[in-house]
């Protein structure tokens, strides 16, 4: 448990920006409440030379769409240097768009492409735009010079589809992971749900790091998320929510955030590295606080 405690305090979640040129019915925004790109550059990069001096280990870059920010692919060939695993969610429209110096530095991180579906019709449906061929292209670009993964939100507008996706992750060689959507009631399946389709189908349960339980068959790599909720979760109006308590998160405005209801604590714009350990640090004595009740 200390070691998995230990592996959420190092991990930082930076999120970019909140514009999108999607428009999906369920995005929460990672939480955020403001809509202000506030950071420049260099604050972002005093927030990662503050994480990296504290010895976070993981970063991962979302918005929004984080390819919408002027500064992401300097953020991850800067990041590069200094974490052991850098990564970035994306809905993967913008990456046929590229040039190829973009596309190499994008190629530092491991790249994770959300495909909730394959029918063009119902992406349109869900996201309110025709990018459907965009986000299918830019994950056969993106997987032959990164490590790529797909993330699939699964509810009951697409459990149809969940072997379609398998088989077309296999295809292209990636692996799948599937979400839920908690906070959508009418539409919730849960991931035990999920987990007993994939046991009917003959999927073998491989365990857990932590971050995710793992499934496969033949060649079929899945993923599903394993959360850490404490007992303080059990009176949060997000319980049980699709994260629990997995990362610290710092947002293109300065907001740090444990999860979607904690303490919201502030970095200023052109804040010393010294200042925002300070913040980071805030943000890890909070996890601990509720890690003690897990």
């Amino acid at each position: 448990m200390s070691n998995d405690i230990n592996k959420i305090k190092n991990y930082l979640r930076v999120v970019l920006t909140p514009d999108c040129n999607l428009s999906c019915y369920y995005c929460h925004r990672e939480g955020a409440s403001s809509r202000k790109n506030i950071f420049k550059k260099q604050d972002f990069i005093n927030v990662l030379d503050a994480a990296n001096e504290m010895g976070f280990e993981k970063v991962k870059f979302t918005g929004g769409e984080p390819l919408k920010s002027p500064y992401v692919f300097d953020l991850i060939e800067y990041s590069d240097k200094l974490f052991n695993d850098v990564s970035i969610t994306t809905n993967g429209t913008m990456i046929p768009y590229l040039s190829n110096n973009e596309l190499e530095k994008l190629s530092k991180a491991r790249v994770n492409i959300s495909i909730n579906t394959l029918k063009p019709s119902r992406y349109r449906k869900t996201t309110k735009t025709n990018y459907h061929n965009d986000a299918i292209n830019g994950l056969k670009i993106i997987k032959n010079i990164s490590k790529t993964k797909i993330n699939s939100v699964i509810t009951t507008r697409n459990k149809d589809e969940m072997e379609d996706l398998i088989n077309f992750s296999e295809k292209n060689g990636v692996t799948l992971k599937f979400l839920d959507l908690v906070n959508y009631p009418s539409e919730f399946i849960s991931l035990d749900d999920i987990e007993s389709i994939l046991i009917k189908n003959d999927f073998k349960k491989l365990g857990s790091n932590s971050e995710f339980f793992e499934y496969s068959k033949g060649n079929a790599k899945i993923q599903l998320s394993d959360r850490l909720y404490a007992n303080s979760c059990k009176n949060c109006d997000y319980y049980k929510c699709s994260e629990g308590i997995s990362f610290i998160r710092v947002f293109y405005d300065g907001l740090t955030t444990t999860c979607f209801n904690s303490r919201k604590n502030y970095i200023q714009p052109n804040s010393s590295v010294k200042y925002i350990k300070e913040n980071l640090q805030k943000a890890r004595e909070e996890i601990d606080e509720k890690c003690l009740s897990v």
